[in-house]
């Protein structure tokens, strides 16, 4: 609690001056002629922006936002010496440097969008806000898809301050502004269609430029026995992110949708790719209405699919009726998960009954024996064992080991903190990926590795 109290006081209020109420979108030369743009360069690739048949909205628009835009690099100079000398691990923060230029850019007569680029080593989600309208959050990317897990394992604790389409979707998922850095068109190259209906994808944009503004989080990530680089199906158990069904489903990159999606989702993602989904009509984990998951039958009612994320005996289940009971009566309750049943009385002018019911991780079903009809169930999943234990310093080759006591048999769910800011930077231009590996085996069974990002969300 005093971590949170001490880290809050270092936030800003972001720089209130209407230049980037939403990211910024556009062309910028940097990504792909680095530092040997020309006129003739900057020219075509202009030219090509209107040549894409946007040419009159695109005018509507920049005569409407008469604005500018400045993305203040320095390339390291470093403040300690007195600038211009590059330094990538400056003992002093730029933070004074880009604040004078921010400054400076208010005093102006027009609204100039002003783009902080510090490379993420002084952590400038903290102090760019209050000063410019765009940070950035780490150097420079690459081509290669190994630097797409780098980045976004930079991102990971940041999300809080704000294969085909995967760059494009998470980018735009965690509120970074959409430069396009390819050559739209040059005397050597052009962008092909296949390429540009990426950035064409307006319900990506959508997401990317809503006025809610919320960035993307980290909720679960899986390793070496999800990554595969093929296409393949997979699985997203909506209670993971906290629903138990949507009446509808978007896939976006699929061009697909679903109606009464409950519990889980599969769908087919390519090797390199992306999965977005837009769901509307949510309900929250653990709610199963009859209308949705019940099956009745006489005055039995089955309910599936129930979902838990471990084994156990203990989860709680509360049975909503639709009326309040006339009289006192008694429900029986069975669960896939065992033979045996339990039998909560209801008391007279009661409008609910709770009781436990075992569970297993998994899919599970619960059938529910009563006289009164049933509107919804809530299941709700037994407490954690909290183990303030804390190990640190561990080398590549060390190891340690913890005993944690279970009460009952069969799957369960373990939760790691793993706190760690080692940044990569000289090592960026290689397999630097700002992550750690934290290889896990329990009971003697096969190890599970995890990858984890840059601290800052709870694995």
């Amino acid at each position: 609690m005093l971590g949170s109290v001490a880290a809050s006081a270092f936030i800003h209020p972001p720089l209130q001056n209407d230049a980037a109420s939403t990211p910024q979108m556009g062309w910028n030369t940097y990504n792909h002629y680095s530092c040997s743009p020309n006129e003739s360069i900057v020219y075509s690739n202009a030219k090509a922006l209107v040549d894409l048949d946007h040419e009159a909205q695109d005018a509507q628009t920049f005569a409407s936002w008469n604005i500018d835009s400045l993305k203040y690099d320095n390339c390291y100079s470093d403040a300690a010496s007195n600038y211009p000398d590059v330094n990538y691990a400056p003992s002093t923060s730029p933070e004074p440097r880009y604040a004078n230029m921010s400054d400076a850019l208010l005093q102006q007569n027009r609204t100039i969008l002003f783009q902080i680029c510090e490379w993420g080593i002084s952590f400038p989600a903290q102090w760019a806000p209050s000063i410019g309208n765009s940070r950035r959050i780490g150097n420079d990317i690459i081509l290669d898809w190994r630097t797409i897990f780098r980045i976004i394992d930079q991102a990971a604790p940041q999300a809080d301050f704000a294969g085909q389409g995967t760059h494009f979707s998470l980018w735009a998922i965690l509120k970074s502004p959409l430069i396009i850095g390819a050559a739209l068109k040059d005397e050597l190259t052009s962008i092909n269609d296949a390429s540009l209906d990426i950035p064409k994808q307006t319900d990506v944009i959508s997401f990317n430029q809503d006025s809610l503004g919320e960035s993307a989080s980290l909720r679960k990530r899986w390793t070496e026995e999800a990554y595969e680089n093929k296409s393949r199906e997979l699985t997203l158990d909506l209670p993971d992110i906290g629903l138990q069904c949507a009446s509808s489903l978007n896939n976006i990159w699929d061009d697909s949708t679903g109606q009464d999606v409950r519990t889980s989702y599969t769908a087919t993602v390519a090797g390199h790719g992306t999965g977005i989904l837009e769901l509307q009509n949510t309900t929250a984990s653990g709610i199963y209405s009859t209308a949705i998951f019940g099956s009745p039958s006489g005055t039995t009612t089955t309910f599936e699919p129930i979902y838990a994320i471990t084994t156990s005996d203990k989860y709680a289940l509360t049975v909503y009726f639709a009326e309040s009971v006339s009289s006192t009566t008694i429900i029986t309750v069975e669960s896939s998960a065992s033979n045996t049943t339990t039998s909560p009385k209801v008391p007279f002018s009661a409008t609910q009954a709770s009781t436990t019911t075992p569970l297993t991780a998994g899919s599970n079903t619960i059938t529910i024996d009563s006289s009164l009809s049933i509107s919804s169930i809530q299941v709700t999943a037994p407490n954690g064992t909290y183990y303030p234990s804390t190990i640190g310093h561990i080398s590549p080759s060390g190891s340690a080991k913890a005993t944690i006591s279970a009460t009952s048999s069969g799957s369960k769910y373990l939760a790691i903190d793993y706190i760690k800011n080692d940044v990569a930077f000289e090592s960026s231009w290689g397999w630097g990926s700002n992550s750690r590996n934290l290889t896990v085996t329990v009971n003697s069974e096969d190890p599970v590795r995890l990858e984890v990002p840059l601290s800052g969300r709870h694995m």
